[in-house]
């Protein structure tokens, strides 16, 4: 009614954007009142740490809807306008990706890993039903859905994330297996579609594939969020080996056969390992950060500065310390590095750091630039 402002701000001043959760606060035009309408919750903030888009208004004006992360799954929510509680509108088998209303019907995409997905709709009142208005097959493809794994982390902290098998494949049968870590470090892999990443076409030629979310990820609360902070490829490393551990012990993940590979912070995460352990066969490296001190004159030097204190106030040893660069002479694994020569968020001059690193060890290794393309490699 033009009377009221909602708008998400951060919920703890003592830390930067990428750190905090976020809250939706409501403020009353004429008075200036404001109400925090999600205190205490940690689903706020879709996919990363910053919410997707902007939370939408009931017809009333009682309510708002917007998109909550909780560990792998994204829902839509509505938030009580005076601050009074929230619900899950919708509770799907995947993840909610786009979202839009209009006159109380509530319109929105929902896919999983194995399933682009549909366009759903439905009228906001109770016991109404679900009309999908739109849905792409590909049951031709033979895409299996994967399975959604909980493995040990370091200490008391549990890794979920999804693990893909060969089609037709027993799950305890040693398979030769690729871990992946996922971007950010601040984002999570959910049960949701994307093109970015050839985990069915691995699972198809004989490969396990786990996808993992250790510490430093989103949805899974503020402590586990700045699991991370001051701290980039320390303790999310020992989540990941204990990960991969357990897929061993389990008998799932033949520990001969091991491979890990990531993109952006996961190329990072991909850096980080193999100079930490020889543990893998092979690995490739997607649009990493090898060295964090050159980085801050690079990259997205945002990252940094939220993550770290001032490298001039104290912490620049530290981040030479966590920086792969600075083990670059224990690189032994086979590697291939794969970098967009009009990436922003990570230059590719990061990449070629460590290339020329494992070449001056000898390292078997292989560097591939993809001209015009940026933060991610999208052309076919």
């Amino acid at each position: 009614d033009g009377e009221t402002l909602a708008y998400f701000t951060d919920r703890d001043t003592d830390y930067r954007a990428y750190l905090n959760l976020k809250d939706i606060v409501v403020r009353d035009l004429e008075s200036g009142e404001e109400t925090v309408v999600t205190s205490g919750q940690t689903c706020w903030g879709g996919s990363g740490s910053t919410p997707d888009h902007a939370p939408y208004w009931s017809k009333d004006g009682k309510g708002l809807y917007t998109i909550g992360s909780v560990g792998t799954t994204k829902d839509i929510y509505r938030v009580d306008a005076r601050g009074k509680g929230f619900k899950k509108v919708v509770a799907l088998d995947g993840n909610i990706s786009q979202m839009d209303l209009q006159n109380d019907v509530l319109v929105y995409k929902e896919s999983e890993l194995h399933r682009p997905g549909s366009i759903q709709a439905r009228k906001l009142k109770r016991n109404a039903k679900t009309f999908v208005m739109a849905d792409i097959d590909v049951s031709e493809y033979g895409m299996l859905a994967p399975e959604k794994i909980t493995l040990k982390g370091k200490g008391e902290i549990s890794v979920e994330g999804f693990l893909f098998l060969p089609p037709g494949a027993d799950k305890f049968g040693n398979h030769p297996t690729i871990i992946e870590m996922h971007g950010g470090p601040y984002s999570r892999y959910g049960n949701y579609w994307t093109t970015r990443y050839p985990w069915h076409v691995l699972s198809h030629n004989g490969y396990a594939v786990f996808i993992a979310n250790p510490r430093g990820g989103t949805a899974y609360g503020e402590e586990f969020l700045r699991g991370v902070y001051r701290n980039f490829g320390t303790d999310d490393f020992d989540d990941l080996m204990e990960a991969t551990d357990d897929l061993c012990e389990q008998g799932i993940a033949d520990k001969d056969r091991l491979g890990f590979t990531g993109y952006s912070y996961g190329g990072l995460s991909t850096n980080n390992v193999i100079s930490r352990t020889d543990k893998f066969k092979a690995a490739v490296s997607i649009a990493g950060i090898f060295n964090y001190v050159s980085a801050m004159g690079q990259n997205n030097s945002q990252l940094f500065i939220d993550s770290y204190k001032q490298p001039w106030a104290g912490d620049l040893e530290l981040m030479w310390q966590h920086s792969p660069a600075s083990r670059a002479a224990a690189i032994v694994t086979p590697t291939l590095v794969m970098h967009g020569t009009e990436d922003e968020p990570v230059d590719c001059r990061q990449s070629i750091e460590l290339f020329s690193y494992m070449q001056m060890n000898g390292t078997d290794s292989r560097l591939v630039l993809y001209p015009g393309e940026g933060h991610g490699i999208n052309k076919p």
